[in-house]
């Protein structure tokens, strides 16, 4: 596909149909849904831990160590649904084309191949399987969390909140 989103999507739709850009669609979710959930419970401590390391007047590199720390410890709970989404995928693609109709049935399959996935993933690699990329994934989602740490207390004070 020579790294063409366009021509990738153009060949889902060809030969698997519009509900061919949904696999793997409960994954993004999973791990979107997790890593945010675990970043914003999180960010308060780790800023708080952050402060007494920091001298006081360093508010923004408070704000920034807090939001890394946050947004690496947000990797745990998103990189197993990562890794499953995206081995989930590959199988997916690798296989023969099938045409789904949509069905709530189609939506409720979503769930269970994602936890299937798992289940083979584990298998054939323990848990230690669900955490690959771990470390690069961590020092990413590190950054994020960091840089929305920062632009959190920006936004709320252009909208006086």
């Amino acid at each position: 596909f020579k790294n063409n989103a366009g021509a990738v999507i153009r060949e889902i739709l060809k030969t698997r149909g519009w509900t061919g850009l949904f696999i793997g669609y409960f994954g993004i979710q999973y791990r979107q849904t997790s890593w945010t959930a675990a970043y914003f419970a999180s960010l308060q401590f780790f800023s708080e831990q952050s402060k007494t390391v920091l001298p006081a007047d360093w508010k923004m590199t408070q704000n920034l160590a807090g939001g890394f720390a946050a947004g690496m410890f947000g990797a745990i709970f998103n990189t197993p649904g990562d890794v499953i989404r995206s081995s989930q995928q590959k199988a997916i693609l690798a296989a023969e084309p099938v045409k789904y109709p949509f069905s709530v049935g189609l939506c409720a399959s979503g769930v269970k191949d994602f936890f299937a996935m798992g289940s083979k993933i584990v298998a054939a690699n323990g848990i230690g399987g669900l955490y690959m990329g771990f470390g690069f994934k961590a020092m990413h989602l590190g950054g994020s969390g960091a840089l929305l740490a920062m632009l959190i207390p920006w936004f709320k004070g252009m909208m006086g909140v």
